[in-house]
């Protein structure tokens, strides 16, 4: 039987190995059972993501690295002859508009399954009305065009979020073809002690309070010192360390602006920064707590991965956060910039224990009921099969 190839347009050069890159794989092996031979689209390089580039290999998928160095024309070019090279049966672009628009032409033209993925708001209007007051009439006429013109030709529409679904229509107008589909995280299986023994953590009684990122302005890591300088001078809390997780975005060295902000407040003994990590799932439950302060989110994995490891979750009232956190069931909802908010939560579960347990116990079920991997991993394969 001939393979019909399918292509994961993932259209970024991978940091670690991600929360959507361990979804997309298992969905891809999942479509290698019924005979479709999995082709992933990438910028660059995986060397930054070496675990993820081994696993893609071992599970017999096929790796295009694309040169995102050459220019949008160079770079469209090389896609156009790949595509033309393999003819695929299903086309999946996750991000670049470019790509979106170019797979969208082929469409006209070419038979196949064509699947868009929208995995944020437009950074960073919260509505039409805001973004055309914004940007302008004829902006919002073109980006408007660009909506409907990607949901006339694709098959599904998947918004990775309900608050991204609900942005997309406020440009599209009709929804038939458009599907919110979370992205899933695998369970997280490691015991508490396993953890803090991996961290190197001692018996002694601290409240840890833990923050994943690619570290950036929008994710919040000011407001996170903010807050940790009010639970020391305000609420007089001083066994507790806040550990951050994570690397730059970009090569602004923001890291280092906010390491010199938290020696400025006085707070810098109080924060552990672990840099970038390649075991997240065995590493969470070493923690009290999660905290997601972002100023903008589409649906963070990492907060999904906290929800799988039972803790009690903290975060902006943005984006897809309160499509994770029901605020006071699994955690608390705070206002965009409010550090006030955040130390004022994270000092309720500081001092109350058993509110800590019972808020682990709903994060839990929250993950197996909306984000379990398996599950919605399926989801997909299901739209992809039946569209």
């Amino acid at each position: 039987m001939n393979k019909k190839y399918i292509f994961h347009c993932m259209c970024y050069s991978p940091k670690v190995y991600s929360g959507l890159d361990k979804f997309t794989l298992m969905l891809a092996n999942k479509l290698a059972k019924d005979n479709y031979h999995n082709i992933f689209l990438f910028y660059d390089t995986l060397e930054d993501a070496p675990v993820y580039h081994e696993a893609l290999i071992e599970n017999g998928h096929t790796i295009v690295l694309l040169d995102s160095k050459s220019g949008t024309l160079k770079l469209l070019k090389e896609y156009l002859n790949c595509f033309l090279l393999y003819r695929p049966a299903i086309v999946h672009v996750h991000f670049t508009s470019a790509f979106k628009l170019l797979t969208c032409f082929l469409h006209l033209f070419y038979h196949f399954k064509l699947f868009i993925s929208f995995h944020s708001t437009v950074n960073p209007y919260s509505s039409y009305k805001e973004y055309r007051k914004q940007k302008g009439f004829v902006k919002t006429i073109l980006y408007t065009w660009y909506c409907r013109f990607v949901y006339r030709q694709s098959n599904a529409v998947i918004c990775v979020s309900r608050a991204v679904e609900q942005q997309y229509l406020q440009f599209l107008h009709q929804n038939g073809k458009v599907r919110c589909l979370y992205l899933g995280v695998n369970p997280v299986t490691t015991e508490q002690e396993s953890a803090r023994v991996k961290l190197g953590f001692n018996d002694k009684p601290v409240f840890r309070i833990c923050h994943i990122s690619a570290f950036e302005y929008l994710k919040g890591i000011d407001i996170i010192i903010k807050a940790t300088q009010i639970l020391k001078k305000e609420y007089q809390i001083n066994d507790f360390k806040v550990y951050l997780i994570g690397d730059d975005r970009r090569k602004d060295n923001y890291s280092k602006a906010m390491r010199s902000f938290a020696s400025e407040l006085q707070v810098d003994n109080h924060i552990v920064w672990l840099g970038k990590r390649f075991d997240i799932l065995e590493i969470l439950p070493a923690f009290d707590v999660y905290i997601q302060p972002s100023r903008f989110e589409g649906l963070p994995v990492a907060l999904m991965e906290a929800s799988s490891a039972a803790l009690p979750l903290i975060g902006t009232r943005i984006g897809g956060i309160p499509e994770i956190i029901i605020h006071k069931s699994n955690g608390f909802l705070i206002n965009n910039e409010s550090a006030s908010q955040l130390a004022y939560y994270l000092n309720e579960l500081y001092r109350n224990k058993e509110y800590r347990r019972e808020m682990a116990v709903r994060s839990k079920e929250k993950w197996n009921d909306s984000f379990n991997i398996e599950k919605q991993a399926n989801k997909l394969y299901r739209i992809y099969i039946n569209a």
